[in-house]
């Protein structure tokens, strides 16, 4: 990742949560509309109604129950949206707040309305009585079908996941976006699954010197934020290990330097200075003087986690082992147990 972050972290107060929520949102937007109009087809998948948010081109186009209307050459129409986001932590979302948001779809100037609350929670305590508010709502403004308001809830886990699913595996400047919005939660403790996160680089040069050392390095600050280290080659991830240190160092004369406070074992060190050594062997490798997270894992195991989809992976992926490839009780499990289990699976 950058040596920037995304979203501010200054502290953890709703509405900076409301205001990340709905910039990372908005940077989908900017980044490509297409996804953004793939988000709020996400959000309205479960009604009946069809919805078309995205601008519609057409040649010949006559007006419809229009007397006397002509047929001009080409029409460029897009319906209007309102997108309303709340978000909370745990789930102290109250009555009267909503209500007040209601009210900002009063105008009816927009064709689709969409209350959106987000919480740490995969559900909204009182979203009986939310969805109650915008029965009422619609029915008080005579809306039905694809014009009247609709309510959904995400945990902020779900939103990260909704967006992920989106992109492809070559939306590199939108992906380490993404990455730093899940950091920012889980910093925030709005997300708590760093157990069941692997993170998987490309490593096809590297791989058998990374698996001797028991250790990955990315350009600092970059680093994972997950309990497990994966290692990519030739369409799969071929090992695993479950992280237990990361340590930031360089070498620019002949002793490792270690970032301020950093714990390392004499046998740590040694296998820093290895990698660093190592590296010179790499063309743009550049270990000695740019300051390097080196990835310190319990131990490689053997994997077979192929990708069937068309290329590489080119940067690092982050992989949900719980949510997504069903490897139940993990803390449970030894890394080999997971190991195997994923070599029985495949991913795109």
């Amino acid at each position: 990742m950058a040596g920037i972050h995304y979203f501010q972290r200054y502290h953890g107060k709703e509405n900076v949560h409301t205001a990340n929520a709905f910039l990372l949102i908005n940077r989908l937007y900017q980044y490509k509309p297409q996804y953004f109009y793939k988000f709020l087809d996400a959000l309205v998948e479960d009604e009946q109604s069809g919805y078309d948010f995205r601008i519609n081109m057409t040649l010949q186009a006559k007006a419809e129950n229009k007397k006397g209307s002509t047929v001009p050459d080409a029409m460029i129409v897009q319906n209007g949206y309102r997108l309303c986001v709340e978000a909370k932590i745990e789930d102290w979302f109250y009555i009267e707040q909503i209500e007040g948001h209601l009210k900002a779809f009063d105008a009816l100037d927009t064709k689709y309305k969409i209350f959106l609350s987000l919480s740490n929670k995969n559900e909204c305590g009182i979203a009986p009585k939310i969805k109650n508010l915008v029965s009422e709502f619609n029915k008080k403004h005579e809306l039905s079908n694809e014009d009247r308001l609709i309510y959904r809830h995400l945990s902020f886990e779900m939103l990260v996941e909704i967006i992920e699913n989106i992109l492809s595996e070559r939306d590199y400047e939108f992906i380490e976006v993404l990455d730093d919005y899940r950091e920012y939660c889980q910093e925030q403790g709005l997300i708590d699954n760093k157990y069941q996160l692997m993170m998987a680089y490309a490593s096809s040069a590297t791989v058998e010197i990374n698996k001797k050392l028991r250790l990955y390095y990315r350009k600092a600050p970059e680093k994972p934020n997950a309990d497990f280290l994966g290692l990519y080659s030739n369409k799969k991830v071929v090992a695993i290990g479950r992280i237990h240190k990361i340590v930031k160092a360089s070498m620019p004369a002949d002793e490792v330097v270690l970032e301020e406070g950093a714990q390392v074992t004499d046998d740590e060190l040694e296998r820093i200075r290895e990698a660093i050594v190592d590296s010179a062997n790499y063309d743009d490798y550049n270990l000695r003087t740019v300051e390097h997270n080196f990835i310190f894992v319990e131990e490689f195991v053997d994997c077979n986690f192929e990708k069937t989809s068309k290329g590489g992976l080119m940067s690092g992926k982050y992989f949900e082992l719980e949510n997504d490839y069903g490897i139940e009780k993990i803390k449970e499990k030894t890394v080999a147990e997971i190991a195997e289990e994923l070599s029985r699976k495949t991913w795109c």
